[in-house]
């Protein structure tokens, strides 16, 4: 997993993040993805998120607040499992 993508997210921020399956399938907004093979690759997403930037912007905005009650969710889920 990139820790850099959660750092993103924490400070509102689009993310340009590789195009693999476990990427896209945990990181489902706020993000464009690449293939990072080649140069070209990295520059097009460059392009791609400058272009999209107010879209990712607002992802985050409407998708941060679910993903981090999910995660407290399952924070509260596990401690209870370990006080028990």
């Amino acid at each position: 997993m990139n820790c850099g993508a959660y750092e993103s997210l924490a400070a509102r921020k689009p993310m340009l993040l590789s195009d693999t399956k476990t990427i896209r399938s945990y990181f489902t907004f706020g993000a464009n993805y690449i293939k990072s093979d080649s140069l070209e690759g990295v520059r097009a997403g460059v392009r791609s998120i400058k272009s999209e930037l107010a879209l990712r912007e607002n992802e985050i905005t409407d998708q941060l607040p679910l993903m981090e009650f999910a995660w407290e969710e399952m924070f509260a889920a596990t401690d209870a499992m370990f006080m028990n």
